[in-house]
């Protein structure tokens, strides 16, 4: 075991692309699904009358922030688009759906990809899936829900960028960026499709009056473990003395993760959602380096010190998004006197009604205009 992760540690571009060629052969086996409950309950939801909206490609792993866009992107389809039925369809099925799918929708369908932070090389197991997708539905109309785009600058990025390139070159189709750095990086690569600009999915959520009343208390910490940590041992040792100072020992520590293997399946999302957010609004102060930690305290209206992490993500979102929101920082300089300045300034914050409601006008508009010649 030790030799194995030498050898990934000495040759991560040699992994990176094993890795990634694991996923396609993965990906192109075929499944007899013809005894899977869930897999012929979609199919008779397919089967049915009446309009549609389907979303390709949802998750059930772990991540409670990518639990959140899944809901987020139900309830806003509720919500604009109440006339149609709603139908998921998991990323675990889309290599047998994207063959078949074609046939059992109509024109008066909509087609939407998930959306989140999956388009890129980081998740090519993702990329691969929804690349089966687009080649099966070269005639049709897709939409992506708001994503954060990301190609490594690797062996496997570049080739993965290339193919993107390649098979997203449809004006068919329309991506939708949550933050300016994914947008320009689309607008270059994907020249023929239409590319637009809205915030993340899941602040279109409208939850805070569910914790109006709720006694806050300490402060949570929402901490990144994994590749995409850029906080330093130190820093966190550092801002645990200093919020010693604000909160005693009423520190939390928690993350928007479940621990390693537990998945989050779609009968159980809801109710895993509101155990964080009501966690998240207990506090009167959140610290968090993940975007959704930012976000999640954005939505529960919970003051919040956000640190960069090992992308764009969380600073090109605030930049754009958050910067007039009073209620959160983003923190530039680790110094103990800037850090202590902005938690005082958020925690003596008064107004809580900053919203971005307008901001997803231009997604309804294109969904609208989805199977319709303009």
């Amino acid at each position: 075991m030790k030799k194995i992760k030498k050898w990934i540690v000495d040759n991560p571009d040699k992994f990176q692309l094993l890795f990634y060629y694991y996923f396609k052969v993965k990906y192109s086996r075929k499944r007899d699904l013809s005894t899977d409950e869930f897999f012929n309950k979609i199919m008779k939801e397919l089967k049915s009358n009446g309009a549609k909206f389907i979303v390709v490609g949802t998750p059930e792993h772990g991540n409670i922030g990518d639990a959140a866009i899944v809901y987020a992107e139900y309830m806003f389809i509720k919500k604009e688009f109440p006339e149609f039925q709603y139908i998921e369809i998991p990323e675990i099925y889309v290599p047998e759906f994207s063959e078949i799918l074609p046939s059992l929708i109509s024109k008066e369908d909509k087609v939407l990809f998930h959306g989140g932070g999956n388009l890129g090389s980081l998740y090519p197991a993702v990329e691969i899936v929804r690349e089966k997708v687009v080649k099966n539905m070269i005639d049709w109309e897709i939409v992506s829900f708001p994503q954060s785009i990301y190609f490594e600058q690797t062996k496997v990025g570049k080739k993965m960028l290339k193919l993107s390139k390649k098979n997203y070159k449809n004006p068919k189709w329309s991506f939708f960026a949550r933050e300016p750095v994914s947008f320009s990086i689309m607008k270059e690569n994907y020249p023929d499709s239409f590319v637009e600009l809205v915030p993340d999915i899941v602040m279109s959520l409208d939850i805070s009056q569910e914790f109006e009343k709720k006694e806050r208390k300490g402060v949570i910490t929402l901490l990144r473990t994994d590749n995409e940590k850029v906080i330093s041992n130190e820093t966190i040792d550092q801002l645990n003395g200093i919020l010693l100072k604000f909160f005693s020992n009423a520190i939390t520590q928690s993350d928007t993760t479940l621990e390693a293997g537990k998945t989050i399946p779609q009968k159980s999302r809801k109710k895993i959602l509101v155990e964080k957010w009501k966690e998240i609004a207990e506090h009167e102060l959140a610290i968090t380096d993940r975007l959704h930690g930012m976000i999640f305290a954005f939505i529960t209206k919970t003051p919040c010190i956000v640190f960069k992490n090992g992308n764009h993500k969380i600073e090109s979102t605030y930049q754009h998004w958050l910067s007039e929101c009073g209620f959160i920082r983003l923190v530039d300089d680790h110094s103990n006197s800037e850090i202590e300045s902005m938690i005082q300034d958020v925690l003596n914050a008064k107004d809580f009604d900053f919203s971005l409601k307008g901001e997803y006008t231009p997604l309804i508009e294109r969904i609208n205009r989805m199977n319709h010649d303009e």
